[in-house]
């Protein structure tokens, strides 16, 4: 366990690559979420 929190390099490493692909697809959906609210508040206000 020690060995594994002696070199934060290596884990820290790994967690960045995961982020960078995983941040797209994650933005997307908030985007698409945004949208949508924005949509259904419009038509809110139109009724």
């Amino acid at each position: 366990m020690s060995g594994a929190r002696r070199g934060p390099g290596r884990p820290r490493r790994h967690v960045e690559e995961e982020v960078e692909p995983e941040f797209d697809p994650g933005a997307d959906m908030w985007v698409q979420l945004l949208q949508q609210q924005q949509a259904m508040h419009r038509q809110y206000q139109e009724q």
